[in-house]
């Protein structure tokens, strides 16, 4: 598999340096999802997302009954 130069940066960028540049609280994960989102869904990638709300149900489940 070859690997972009441009991808690596983003990478960078999005992993270790979420938050430079950026005031508190605010991070380049939550101004970035969005439009990670549409990518999925442009690319026809729904599966990725089906996987990801179904890894996540049982938590949500448990803590609906937790309350």
């Amino acid at each position: 598999m070859r690997v972009n130069k441009y991808y690596f940066l983003l990478v960078f960028i999005y992993f270790f340096l979420n938050s430079a540049g950026l005031p508190a609280n605010l991070l380049y994960t939550i101004l970035l999802t969005p439009l990670f989102y549409y990518w999925l869904l442009d690319k026809k990638e729904q599966w990725v997302i089906a996987k990801f709300i179904a890894s996540l149900l049982p938590f949500a489940i448990v803590h609906l009954l937790m309350k």
